[in-house]
């Protein structure tokens, strides 16, 4: 594992703890710039799930306790869970950027824990073996159901995030035509654009990644839109010009 994690860092970058050097270096929403980074990452950690699930975990944490000999395997889980996300916390507070997803282990302990729990408190229901299917099955959609109606808004919120997206995306696809097309956009310069459309610019572009950049100084070509108030803005002057919109997207050129 090692091996697998270090040697490819060290043949792509040059240097041994690139991985290390970059996550030191946080974007600047990064919960390592908050007043308190630990605390933070515990607060982001916290509004991951509803409260019934991190209710139900409990519920296999209680079980499991006066039966240490039995149930060690959800004390270890439980342990290694609270053990990845102090982790996580302490590098925080020690500078590395402390990105949501580096908290899906732990994430999926809780959802492990939650349906451990949720067996428990079915153990309780006084009914034959093929009553306890019927009924797990019974309350397994009610939860589903239950969850998706809580949390309905965040769930429309993201839809409409993706939709946005889609559009988006789209529309890029017809900014690159109205350019000019990949060959005179690459021709020109470096295509340019905000941090989250560089995969879908370079395949629209027909190049890897690495040939589209974030920083707007010339000579570039510059895909704008102004949904992204994280992409630096380009001035409307010389050298640069605007060669192109469609719908949410402005092109601008300063060819070298």
């Amino acid at each position: 594992m090692l091996a697998l994690w270090f040697l490819p860092e060290l043949w792509g970058s040059g240097a041994l703890f690139r991985a290390a050097e970059r996550a030191n270096n946080p974007d600047r929403h990064s919960p390592a710039y908050a007043a308190e980074p630990a605390l933070q990452v515990l607060r982001a950690f916290g509004a991951t799930f509803t409260w019934p699930v991190f209710a139900v975990s409990g519920i296999a944490l209680g079980h499991a306790l006066p039966r240490r000999g039995r149930e060690r395997f959800v004390l270890v889980l439980a342990a290694l869970g609270v053990a990845w996300l102090v982790l996580v916390a302490l590098m925080t507070q020690a500078g590395y950027s402390g990105n949501p997803r580096y908290l899906m282990p732990v994430g999926a302990v809780i959802c492990v824990l939650a349906g451990v729990g949720a067996a428990r408190l079915l153990e309780l229901v006084p009914t034959p073996r093929s009553g306890l299917v019927r009924g797990a099955v019974a309350v397994g959609l009610v939860v589903v159901v239950g969850v998706i109606v809580y949390n309905r808004p965040q769930l429309d919120a993201v839809l409409n995030g993706l939709r946005s997206e889609a559009r988006l995306d789209a529309q890029l696809e017809t900014a690159v035509a109205r350019a000019g097309g990949p060959g005179a956009v690459l021709a020109c310069a470096k295509p340019i654009t905000g941090a989250y459309q560089v995969p879908i610019l370079a395949w629209y572009l027909h190049v890897h990644s690495i040939r589209v950049g974030l920083s707007p100084r010339p000579p570039a070509v510059v895909f704008r839109t102004d949904n992204f108030v994280r992409m630096p803005p380009v001035p409307k002057e010389p050298p640069y010009r605007e060669v192109a919109t469609a719908g949410a997207w402005h092109v601008y050129e300063a060819c070298g």
